[in-house]
């Protein structure tokens, strides 16, 4: 009896670990990977340059008062960051340029705390976990190096803990961010009237919708169940397509009417993760026979 009982803890642990290692397909961390390094590349293009620029008095994160917006350090990261993204996005050395980025936006996150944003914070988190993943495996150019050198290619799969490593990441910022809102102000509509109204100004019929408080108190109150209900069914597939679909539509509001920058586009394809792991490779067969299909119909061109 006391053998059977020690053995059950390394059985059960055994079971774990055989689960967390199963091989899945790398397509849809490979769809991830490239979705962040293009979100990143037009961010670094854009407002990067602008955004971190070296003043005088500067407020610190707790325990990184030690760390300071050196002028030097700032241009070789904005000038080296797209070299690096551009290997995440096509997978070209990206054991090398994954972990250079995340040291490179943790540097700036950190050095200029006066532009903080809770996507930024979200991109940093992303990019530490993925610099652990082989997420170039496929759709990459790492693998067609290695085999024009004669080097013995790796399979395209990944181990499952790198998808729910990604994933209950993902459930925490969402869950989160509805329990966040569970204060008097938001239960109130204090903030999410002055935010309606402004958005929906001038939009026909939606617009005169947001100046009724019943609309905003359906907005206010089905986004906390939307985040704390809503998050954990993507996990059951009966409700992961309904409940992605309304991720979308409001995510895809927010980036309209507010000015938040990358973070629904990546939250967007951060829920993604939760689909089957092969879930491209079907799209990529569904949609392949449609394309054939249109550019047969046009007329071919004689030489």
């Amino acid at each position: 009896m006391h053998k059977n009982r020690t053995s059950l803890p390394s059985k059960r642990l055994e079971r774990i670990t055989t689960e967390l290692f199963k091989k899945q397909d790398g397509a849809s961390l490979a769809v991830f990977r490239i979705a962040i390094g293009f979100l990143l590349m037009g961010d670094v293009l854009t407002k990067f340059a602008t955004r971190h620029t070296v003043y005088g008095f500067k407020p610190t994160f707790y325990f990184s008062d030690w760390i300071y917006a050196d002028q030097t350090l700032v241009a070789i990261c904005l000038n080296f960051l797209p070299y690096t993204v551009f290997g995440i996005i096509f997978g070209l050395f990206y054991r090398l340029a994954m972990p250079l980025t995340a040291l490179m936006v943790g540097y700036l996150f950190i050095a200029f705390p006066e532009h903080y944003l809770n996507h930024y914070y979200l991109l940093l988190l992303y990019l530490i976990l993925m610099s652990f993943m082989p997420a170039n495996k496929v759709w990459a150019i790492d693998p067609f190096l290695k085999k024009m050198k004669d080097r013995p290619v790796p399979e395209k799969s990944i181990p499952t803990w790198c998808y729910l490593t990604l994933k209950l990441q993902t459930e925490i910022v969402l869950i989160y961010a509805g329990i966040v809102k569970i204060n008097a102000d938001w239960l109130h509509l204090v903030p999410l009237t002055g935010w309606i109204k402004q958005g929906f100004e001038g939009i026909p019929i939606i617009g005169d919708l947001a100046y009724y408080d019943t609309t905003i108190a359906i907005g206010a109150y089905g986004i906390i169940l939307l985040h704390v209900l809503g998050a954990p069914l993507l996990f059951w597939k009966r409700t992961r397509i309904w409940i992605f679909l309304i991720y979308v539509c409001f995510h895809v509001t927010n980036s309209l009417i507010f000015n938040i920058g990358i973070f629904p586009y990546m939250t967007i394809a951060a829920t993604l993760l939760f689909f089957n792991p092969d879930w491209p490779r079907t799209f990529e067969n569904k949609i392949r026979p449609i394309i054939l299909t249109l550019f047969s119909g046009f007329p071919k061109v004689k030489a």
